[in-house]
C-alpha cells in the first residue's frame, strides 16, 4: 500500500492542474482528513489538501471557481481539481484513493457482519 501524508502547501508552489477527480468531500475527508481552508485573494479556492505520496510525489486536491456556491457540501459529487508537477501526480493520487476506498469498503463490510 502506498504511503501518503499531508504537507505544507508551500510544497505545491508552481504546480498546475493535471486532471480532475469526481468524488465527494466526504470520501476525500475519510481518506486524507480535513482539508485546509483557503482564503485566497480572488476566492477561486476555498479548501485544499496538499499531499506527499511516497514522500516524493506532491499532489493538491482543491475546489476551483465555485465563487457564490462556496465549499462543496460533504456529500456533493464534485469534480475536484488535481494539481501536481506532472501527470504522475494524478496516477499516484488515483492509486492511493482506490487503495484507501477499498479499505473503507472492507471495514464497512466487516462491521456489517
Amino acid at each position: 500500500m502506498k504511503t501518503f501524508k499531508l504537507v505544507s502547501d508551500e510544497k505545491s508552489n508552481a504546480s498546475y492542474r493535471v486532471n480532475t477527480l469526481r468524488t465527494t468531500r466526504n470520501v476525500l475527508t475519510q481518506i486524507f482528513g480535513e482539508p485546509e481552508e483557503v482564503e485566497s485573494f480572488d476566492n477561486k479556492v476555498t479548501v485544499r489538501w496538499t499531499i506527499a505520496i511516497e514522500d516524493s510525489v506532491i499532489v493538491t486536491l482543491y475546489d476551483y471557481k465555485r465563487y457564490e456556491l462556496g465549499t462543496p457540501e460533504l456529500n456533493e459529487v464534485y469534480d475536484w481539481h488535481v494539481g501536481g508537477f506532472s501527470d504522475e501526480a494524478y496516477d499516484e493520487l488515483l492509486s492511493v484513493v482506490l487503495e484507501q476506498f477499498n479499505e473503507i469498503v472492507k471495514k464497512k463490510a466487516e462491521e456489517d457482519e
